[in-house]
């Protein structure tokens, strides 16, 4: 799946949504942006999972095989799976900004919910506080066992010698990940936080913001909740 589809994405349907975007759309330059932004930022993505660093889990261990360009030379695994981390983070970034600009731009004028740019960018510091630093615990809490060749040479894990060199070892038994494990606890804290304030903010412009313009709301005031829909379809895909 991901040979085929990271070239799609990469040189055709990426490049064709940027396209649109600054020639068609009617969006205001700020979420223009944004938007070509999180394009770009996806491009990165599936170019680095797609055609560089595929992760491939062998549970029930704690191992990870990759496969892809980077994979075949003396990368370690850590610094791979590090590098995703660092991708993943840099999609929420330019996505989070749309979510907010956009959630502002639907509210109506005397909103006790719209805020001045100064407290945006508050809110996106705090926001990221939550997201950079698991590409530093990705970074430093991976650490591999000392006998990390006696376990990829366990029957459960052999049979992929034979398609793949690159392995990451995290831990030496079902349920162990070593100190990765406060990443994890870190990761679970982020994921809390940052989605719960899209649930938030996207439940009051879809369900809240978007009835009360109904019957009154301009054609680009529609556009815009259109858009807030596209954007939660988006996410869950």
């Amino acid at each position: 799946f991901h040979v085929i589809y990271w070239p799609i994405s990469v040189f055709l349907l990426h490049p064709f949504t940027i396209f649109v975007i600054f020639r068609k759309s009617p969006m205001s330059l700020d979420c223009k942006c944004g938007y070509v932004v999180h394009h770009i930022a996806l491009i990165c993505f599936d170019t680095y999972n797609g055609a560089l660093y595929q992760m491939y889990p062998l549970a029930p261990l704690p191992v990870v095989v990759c496969t892809g360009s980077l994979c075949n030379g003396a990368a370690e695994g850590a610094t791979l799976l590090t590098g995703l981390s660092f991708f993943t983070v840099a999609l929420c970034f330019p996505y989070l900004f749309i979510m907010v600009r956009m959630h502002q731009k639907m509210l109506l004028d005397g909103s006790k919910l719209k805020v001045n740019k100064k407290k945006q960018a508050l809110l996106f510091t705090f926001l990221f506080s939550f997201l950079v630093p698991n590409v530093f615990g990705f970074h430093h809490w991976i650490a591999e066992p000392i006998n990390k060749q006696d376990i990829i040479q366990l029957p459960e894990i052999a049979w992929a010698n034979t398609l793949a060199t690159n392995f990451l070892v995290l831990g030496e038994k079902e349920g162990d990940v070593g100190p990765f494990i406060y990443e994890l606890i870190l990761l679970i804290v982020s994921i809390a936080v940052v989605f719960s304030f899209y649930v938030l903010i996207t439940y009051h412009a879809v369900f809240i913001v978007g009835p009360q313009q109904k019957g009154r709301s301009s054609k680009l005031r529609e556009a815009q909740l259109r858009f807030v829909y596209s954007l939660t379809i988006q996410v869950r895909i």
